[in-house]
């Protein structure tokens, strides 16, 4: 199972982030990316550099796994944790579907309007 996929289809329940708009202006790492070619949103609003904050992957059958996602380095690269991974509730038949599973390390990096994120196993994904 791709770890990274189960991120792209995550959603952030933070408070809400944005642009000041403008075509071509650079893009925040901490802002609402589309994958390119799906539209599978990855939103990193309510995030900063160095400080981990909540991040909830949802499962198709309602389970929920909370987690803490932290980006070192810098806006246009660097890495990311994603850890403490813990079942939170859902319609899981079983229960916990293995949230721990989700706990991972990878790197990042950024230009004007593009992010492509890489996992520890280096399957890598673009956003714009």
């Amino acid at each position: 199972m791709k770890l990274i996929t189960l991120i792209l289809t995550s959603v952030v329940l933070t408070a809400c982030g944005g642009s000041s708009g403008g075509g071509d202006s650079e893009k925040s790492l901490f802002s609402l990316w589309k994958e390119d070619g799906t539209d599978i949103p990855l939103d990193l609003t309510g995030g900063s550099l160095g400080t981990p904050y909540e991040f909830f992957i949802f499962e198709a059958d309602g389970a929920q796994c909370d987690c803490q996602l932290r980006f070192l380095g810098t806006e246009d690269s660097g890495s990311y944790v994603l850890n403490n991974c813990a079942y939170d509730y859902g319609s899981s038949a079983n229960g916990d579907p293995g949230c721990e599973s989700y706990n991972h390390s990878g790197t990042f990096s950024k230009t004007a309007t593009t992010l492509t994120v890489c996992d520890d196993q280096q399957d890598c994904t673009e956003y714009r």
